[in-house]
């Protein structure tokens, strides 16, 4: 009898202990852009920002950060993006996406036409 309390105590204490655990938040993935061209990536979902051409786009980060289920930090280095320039519109952003660029006088993104860059 002494013994099943203990247990049953046991199981009350570790259960309240361990409900009280949080799982830690992942660290967001990070995809470093490293071309100005406005190309979409080429396969999204597979945890890669790359183009086509083999090159990380503003376009193909965003479109690989949808799929992600996860923060994603986009990396912007200086220069100027034009969006629309393929054709392919504003970016539509489906998750949480931190996007950093190089400065305000050092990143410009630019619609290229388009009224609204990001929904």
């Amino acid at each position: 009898m002494n013994f099943k309390i203990r247990c049953a105590i046991h199981a009350v204490l570790m259960t309240g202990l361990l409900g009280s655990v949080r799982a830690a938040e992942p660290a967001p993935m990070t995809f470093k852009v490293n071309t100005e061209r406005d190309t979409g990536d080429r396969s999204p979902g597979d945890g890669l920002c790359l183009d086509r051409q083999g090159g990380c786009s503003l376009r193909a980060a965003i479109e690989e950060s949808n799929t992600a289920g996860q923060p994603v930090h986009i990396a912007l280095p200086s220069g100027s993006f034009a969006l629309g320039a393929s054709g392919a519109g504003s970016l539509s952003v489906e998750g949480t996406v931190i996007l950093a660029g190089d400065g305000m006088s050092r990143t410009a993104i630019s619609g290229g036409g388009v009224t609204r860059l990001f929904h």
